[in-house]
């Protein structure tokens, strides 16, 4: 009988701005923003989103009009992966109508070593109640600022 091979040390980041954006135009992906820092030993690679009750999740180069499909993301010990309109980088997902200004939905984010952590979005429109779109303040830092740690799940 084969023994088991030894697991991957789990991930820890620390989870800071974290968002989903609705789109100003219906039928859009909505984007989701958030900063990861990279608070375990060695570099990390997230590898793959998924918000909860979506089909279709990626994370994506924003860098241009046509958002491209992005294997990883390299976060290098001890640095933070902005994911913003800044850095090029977001997480693009389709989403329900259960997902409104407002309510709270949740990320799962998997990193190369198959830790995986949960975090919970506050959902926020693109579109302010004159009609314009406008970029969403960052949360409160009562919600915006958590401590993960990542656990080994089977594929």
């Amino acid at each position: 009988m084969q023994q088991p091979g030894p697991t991957a040390p789990p991930v820890s980041v620390e989870v800071r701005n974290a968002r989903l954006l609705l789109p100003a135009e219906a039928g859009r992906p909505a984007t989701i923003y958030l900063d990861l820092t990279n608070t375990t030993n060695a570099d990390i690679y997230l590898t793959k989103a998924a918000l909860e009750d979506s089909q279709a999740t990626m994370l994506a180069s924003i860098r241009t009009p046509a958002s491209e499909r992005v294997a990883s993301l390299a976060i290098p010990h001890g640095q933070t992966l902005r994911l913003s309109p800044d850095s090029g980088y977001a997480i693009l997902s389709g989403y329900d109508q259960d997902v409104v200004p407002g309510a709270e939905t949740t990320l799962q984010l998997t990193f190369g070593n198959a830790s995986v952590i949960r975090v919970p979005l506050q959902v926020q429109s693109m579109v302010g109640r004159s009609g314009i779109v406008r970029t969403p303040p960052l949360p409160s830092s009562s919600v915006g600022r958590e401590r993960r740690t990542a656990v080994n799940e089977d594929r």
